[in-house]
């Protein structure tokens, strides 16, 4: 436009340039007026150029002759109104062939920038709105996802560690990310509790299974835990005890005070402790502690049951003072015999005599140290269960058995009867078999009186063979029975030394029942006689 304008301008064409100015100033709702820098007006959208004044006084114009461009807001006298003009030379060899001037109505722009601060207002609106829904949209399915995660973290702390998070392909990184890491926290919790179940499973298996009786006391005196052999060695009822105070569940008196004093000790104490009731003994450990965090006294209590230790000590006692006894009575006749005959001038007839005593002496000697060898083997056979056991007849056995005390039974006038039927048959070893047979015969012909049967007999009875020797003997005390196959153990200790017996015989027995696998058994009665029995598994 501007190029058609200068041309217009050159050519003095002052029509066209009228004509182009309304035109223009029309088709931008603009006032376009073109001046020449004199200040003549040669054209004006909206006024006849020639009945204007000389706007070389304008502000605008003055502003654009100097600078190029020029504006100012002032009262218009031709327009009537206050004005807004713009204005910028239109040159031509930098030379300055008019100045184009463009013109609005104050209240034009005024209408406009309200108009345009309206949309702008009701824009921003619009957006705060639309933000506003699309914040409650997204707050509301994050919300919905945090309270799913909520649930999910609830139902792990309740335990239930299979679930898994759902992701969407519209959650957000952060979400994801929290999800994965309640999934990891999931996984690790199980994982620990997994360990800890375990530890708690071995923990409680050592604690069950130890020999020993556990328990468990709190400060206030009530019973955290208990193991099964507490309560087995106590007759307690384990499932009923649990939580309740300790002198509900132990009615003990000298048991209860131990663990009283154990309470107001600061070390570990310990006691034997007999219960005639239950016919025990046990062995008491007590220890205080403190619990982590905890400035409160519990209390552990570990039980013993020595009653079998101490019997075992006792009956060692008792062996050691028989051996020593049953030793020492036959190597004192034999040196005083031998000092006698060393020192005294003696006839060959009391010679004789002191000599046949210190042979009997020495033979009885000589019978004690090979009965204790024989009970020593016998021990190392059941600890090692080396015995070769043999399916044999059991009637053979008893044959050769008769057969070696017959002699000494027909001496008494005692009369030996054996019934055994051929078919019995036994898994044992025929000569310990037999020295055990042998043994029980040896006791019923010195137990009975002259002209008595002394039976011998074996019978099959489910899986198994029993052996009786029964005679009509003297019998034996209840109160011996228990003890009877005991070393050394004598009902009448004369009688029985008189008849040359160790005092080993029974126990003899008994053990060789055992490396056969049975036992050995007796029923008496004082003035009835005895029958002794000795079992072991039977043969094809």
């Amino acid at each position: 436009m501007s190029v058609i304008l200068r041309e217009y301008i050159i050519k003095e064409n002052f029509k066209e340039v009228d004509r182009l100015a309304k035109q223009l100033g029309l088709d931008s709702t603009t006032r376009v007026t073109i001046i020449f820098p004199n200040g003549k007006v040669i054209a004006d959208t909206y006024n006849d150029p020639e009945r204007m004044d000389n706007h070389i006084n304008r502000i605008e114009v003055q502003e654009a002759l100097s600078k190029g461009t020029g504006t100012s807001i002032r009262y218009s006298n031709t327009m009537k109104v206050e004005m807004m003009y713009a204005s910028y030379v239109l040159t031509e060899n930098n030379k300055v062939l008019a100045i184009i001037r463009t013109s609005v109505s104050a209240s034009t722009i005024k209408e406009t920038l309200f108009h345009i601060y309206l949309q702008l207002i009701g824009g921003v609106f619009l957006l705060i709105v639309l933000i506003t829904i699309i914040s409650l949209y997204i707050s509301k399915r994050i919300s919905r996802r945090l309270v799913e995660m909520k649930q999910q973290s609830q139902r792990i702390s309740d335990g239930d560690f299979s679930l898994k998070f759902q992701f969407n392909d519209s959650d957000s990184v952060e979400i994801a990310e929290m999800g994965r890491a309640i999934e990891n926290m999931a996984e690790q919790l199980l994982e620990r509790f997994r360990i800890i179940e375990l530890q708690k499973e071995e923990q409680d298996m050592v604690f069950s299974s130890m020999m020993e009786g556990l328990l468990v006391i709190g400060h206030d005196k009530r019973i955290i835990n208990m193991n099964k052999s507490f309560a087995s060695l106590l007759d307690i009822n384990l499932s009923r005890s649990i939580g309740l105070d300790v002198s509900e569940v132990i009615k003990i008196e000298s048991l209860l005070e131990f663990i009283e004093s154990a309470f107001v000790s600061n070390v570990p104490i310990e006691k034997d402790i007999e219960i005639l009731r239950i016919r025990k003994i046990f062995h008491v450990y007590g220890k205080p502690f403190k619990p982590e965090n905890s400035n409160k006294i519990g209390m552990l209590l570990v039980l013993n049951d020595y009653t079998r230790l101490k019997h075992l000590e006792r009956h060692r006692k008792e062996f050691v003072a028989n051996v020593s006894h049953e030793l020492k009575t036959p190597i004192t006749s034999i040196k005083g015999f031998v000092e006698t005959l060393t020192q005294n001038a003696l006839s060959k007839e009391e010679t004789d005599k002191f000599l046949t005593i210190i042979l009997r002496q020495s033979n009885r000697l000589n019978s004690i140290i090979d009965d204790l060898l024989s009970l020593s083997e016998l021990e190392r056979y059941s600890e090692t269960s080396g015995l070769q056991l043999e399916n044999a007849s059991v009637r053979n056995v008893l044959i050769g058995a008769v057969s070696i005390c017959r002699e000494r039974a027909k001496d008494m006038n005692i009369d030996l009867i054996m019934e055994c039927d051929e078919a019995i048959y036994g898994y044992l070893n025929s000569h310990l078999l037999e020295q055990a047979v042998v043994n029980l015969i040896d006791n019923a012909i010195k137990y009975s009186e002259q002209g008595t049967v002394v039976h011998v007999s074996a019978y099959k009875i489910s899986n198994k063979v029993v052996v009786q020797v029964k005679d009509n003997g003297i019998g034996i005390g209840f109160e011996h029975l228990s003890r009877i196959f005991e070393r050394f153990y004598r009902i009448d200790k004369g009688r029985s030394r008189k008849m040359g017996g160790t005092g080993l015989g029974l126990s003899i027995v008994k053990h060789i029942a055992e490396v056969h696998g049975g036992i050995a058994k007796v029923e008496s009665e004082l003035g009835k006689g005895s029958t002794f029995s000795i079992s072991l598994r039977a043969g094809e």
